[in-house]
């Protein structure tokens, strides 16, 4: 009796054991690279068509699955490229390394790798840059802000400023980061132009919601932005060349299959093409810009990579007019710089480290400077000068762990900040060349923040999805402590293949206050680190909405509400009078609500590209010190917000694009009456309310040709015929008062053709 009980215990032992066996998971990895430049492919689906299971490439190309049986079909599929299929047997299927086929010309889709109904966080987006390209633009140039228009919840300023506004948040709410560092300046100073190259652009990622925890300091959205490593193989390069503005591109390989160095320029010569149009009253403004960036990346093995990313931009304004016996000079210099040092290594199959050195500066001088022309000599009316320039350094350390069920991210992220907010240096009514002069120069200030987080991507089930994690912020000024914590969640539950329901909560804190004003007709911005004063703001952001694919079509629907607190607003802020008592004027601890409703559309056939976003929404903010305490609108409110586009490629030779888009007039100010004064001065204006009024409606439509054709060496050339504005509607994008109290309307550009010529080599 006991020898068969102690031979069925074996037999369950040892049936046991072999279950386990069958059940313990095999791995298979490897990275996923460009058949012909060896970079990276991002967002790379590889799928074992076996089982099932599937994962997608990170930034680095590199994937990982865990599957229970020793055979595997894996398929690995990508928007831009061929799919590829192998047979493996799963011992052997560590370090994979697979290259995939461009697609041509033709076949190159400009949607996004994975639908929206495949994602689990509730509020990301992933940009193709051949979507961006596609685009119709001012003067042909690709533009990033244009293509991010297309997605509801995020408006681009109606004023020709290069702003972005995500959900109820204004431009200083927006996390831009370039290979990690941070960019300050997100435009450039007329703002037509957005200041990202889309020629480096490897991968655009925005964040509108559903927020993960390794992203923090800012509360609206995160725009992450990685720049792609020039091609280690062969040379190659682009030029275009424009009316008013050209660029170029240069893919050098340094040490062949090791390592390479991508250089890139923009730049614009209106300031050559204007001057013949001046006349004695009006110069037209002498105006130029130009960006540059750098990328040198080097393979230390099969497993570990340095690279060096760095971004330069710099823009001149200046503008000189002269009125009957007044002469008025305003100019305004911007300059961004970005360096970034990156350390990334695979310390096992599923084990990834990656640590970057980052520094951002940040600079603008804007000066303003008037005279008028007595009998005898010149009498120096008023000139000030502002300047503010924002320094920070940072550090950015994580680990992540991948398994089948699992992606694990956790890490540290210290953050030094030194901000000069201004230098005022105002004259007035001072006599030639014997100014007396009253200079405030205020010292700057210091700032450390210290973040940690963690966060777990984690499939529940083949249905289910999930996303936790937790951000925990320290931030100290001088004697100003500050300790916040972030949870953040999304969730996702796959009805079937074709339709999800998504939902995710995100908290987020902003250290950094700005404050505007647009005296003079030019943005003017003071940015302050959180104080006594300037509490840290803080939103809180719930959204929920379901997505699917049916017959081509993918469709979204998605809700939110979003509560802010710690709000400032400088109501009367003109930099030309600023004083020592500036403090005292600012209206702290003001609440905000935002909530709206997004809905978009997209088809992609072999020819044809269809994208529609609608987004209805309101914004409204609350200080007690303000507006008698009564609610107003920000000036980036806008009720409605619809945008559609088209692109056709006829063949292998024409590509046809279109753009329309309509949005509710801006919020303005406008006097409920003025008051007349007797000598120089003319007459005040005296307002009841903040933001009672709108400009009319905007909405605008652009229109693009692209023909391109292969060389007999296998090159590409290129011309792009551009219509901007193409009825030319007369846009409103701020107004003025004139005598007796009228009000004049300053209009956009009219219609703006434009031509550009470019080859690829």
């Amino acid at each position: 009796m006991k020898l068969r009980t102690l031979l069925i215990t074996a037999c369950l032992l040892a049936s046991l054991n072999m279950a386990f066996i069958a059940q313990t998971p095999y791995k298979i990895s490897g990275t996923v690279t460009d058949a012909v430049n060896g970079t990276p492919i991002i967002a790379a689906h590889c799928t074992d068509l076996l089982s099932g299971a599937y994962a997608i490439t990170d930034e680095n190309g590199y994937f990982v699955l865990q599957i229970k049986t020793d055979s595997v079909r894996l398929k690995i599929t990508h928007a831009a490229y061929e799919a590829y299929s192998i047979n493996l047997f799963s011992e052997n299927s560590k370090g994979l390394k697979i290259k995939l086929i461009e697609k041509t010309l033709g076949e190159v889709s400009v949607t996004g790798s994975i639908p929206l109904h495949r994602q689990t966080l509730s509020g990301k987006n992933t940009i193709p840059v051949k979507r961006i390209q596609a685009i119709p633009s001012l003067m042909g140039e690709p533009d990033l802000l244009k293509a991010l228009a297309f997605i509801p919840g995020i408006s681009v300023s109606n004023k020709g400023f290069s702003n972005m506004y995500v959900r109820g948040g204004g431009r200083q709410n927006n996390l831009v980061l370039m290979d990690d560092a941070p960019m300050y300046g997100t435009g450039h100073v007329l703002g037509f132009l957005s200041p990202y190259n889309t020629d480096v652009l490897k991968n655009i990622d925005v964040y509108k919601g559903g927020f993960p925890a390794r992203f923090g300091g800012r509360t609206a959205s995160v725009l992450d932005l990685r720049i792609k490593e020039a091609d280690y193989s062969k040379f190659n390069g682009l030029v275009d060349i424009g009316i008013l503005k050209s660029r170029a591109i240069f893919e050098i390989p340094i040490w062949k299959d090791k390592s390479s160095l991508l250089l890139a320029g923009r730049g614009t010569y209106t300031n050559f093409i204007l001057a013949p149009f001046h006349n004695a009253t009006y110069l037209m403004p002498n105006y130029y810009f130009y960006d540059l960036n750098g990328k040198y990346t080097h393979k230390l093995s099969t497993k570990s990579k340095l690279s060096v990313n760095w971004y330069s931009n710099f823009d001149k304004l200046s503008i000189l007019s002269s009125t009957n016996n007044t002469t008025e000079n305003i100019s305004l210099n911007q300059e961004n710089h970005l360096t970034s040092v990156t350390y990334t290594t695979q310390i096992r199959s599923n084990l990834i480290l990656t640590a970057s050195a980052n520094y951002s500066r940040f600079l603008t001088n804007r000066s303003v400077e008037i005279r008028i022309q007595p009998p005898v000599d010149s009498l120096l009316l008023s000139t000030a000068l502002n300047s503010t320039k924002i320094e920070d350094y940072s550090l950015n350390v994580k680990l992540k762990y991948l398994t089948n069920k699992h992606t694990i991210q956790f890490g540290i992220l210290p953050k030094y900040y030194k901000v000069l907010p201004w230098i005022v240096s105002p004259n007035d009514f001072n006599l030639l060349d014997n100014p007396q002069t009253d200079t405030t120069d205020l010292a700057p200030t210091i700032g450390f923040e210290f973040s940690v987080f963690a966060e777990d991507d984690w499939k529940i089930t083949d249905n289910i999805n999930l996303n936790a994690g937790l951000r925990l912020n320290y931030f100290v000024n001088q004697k100003n402590k500050y300790f916040i914590p972030e949870p953040r969640l999304s969730f996702r539950y796959e009805i079937n293949d074709a339709v999800s329901m998504k939902a995710g909560f995100s908290s987020m804190s902003q250290f950094l206050q700005v404050m505007e004003s647009n005296s003079s007709g030019l943005t003017s911005e003071v940015w302050v680190l959180s104080d006594s004063l300037f509490k840290p703001q803080k939103a809180n952001q719930f959204s929920a909405g379901i997505f699917g694919k049916f017959k081509g079509f993918e469709l979204g629907f998605e809700g939110y509400i979003k509560q802010s607190s710690n709000l400032v607003y400088y109501e009367y802020m003109n930099f030309e009078t600023l004083y020592d008592g500036w403090r005292n004027d600012v209206h702290t601890n003001g609440r905000g609500r935002s909530m709206g409703l997004e809905f978009s559309v997209q088809k992609q056939t072999e020819n044809l590209f269809f994208a529609m976003a609608y987004t209805l929404s309101k914004t409204m903010y609350q200080f007690k010190t303000a507006n008698d305490g009564k609610p107003f609108a920000p000036p980036f409110d806008k009720l409605h917000d619809f945008n559609i586009f088209i692109n056709y490629k006829a063949n292998k030779t024409n590509e046809f694009g279109i753009s329309w888009v309509f949005n509710t007039g801006t919020p303005i100010t406008l006097p409920a009456g003025n008051i007349a004064q007797s000598g120089f001065f003319g007459q005040y204006y005296a307002y009841s309310g903040i933001n009672g009024a709108r400009l009319p409606e905007y909405h605008r439509l652009d229109l693009s040709w692209k023909r391109t054709k292969k060389t007999k060496y296998g090159n590409e050339k290129y011309w792009i015929y551009s219509l901007y504005n193409a009825y030319s509607r007369k846009n409103p994008i701020f107004i003025s008062m004139q005598p007796g109290g009228k009000v004049k309307k300053h209009n956009l550009l009219p219609i703006v053709p434009g031509i550009s010529w470019g080859y690829r080599f």
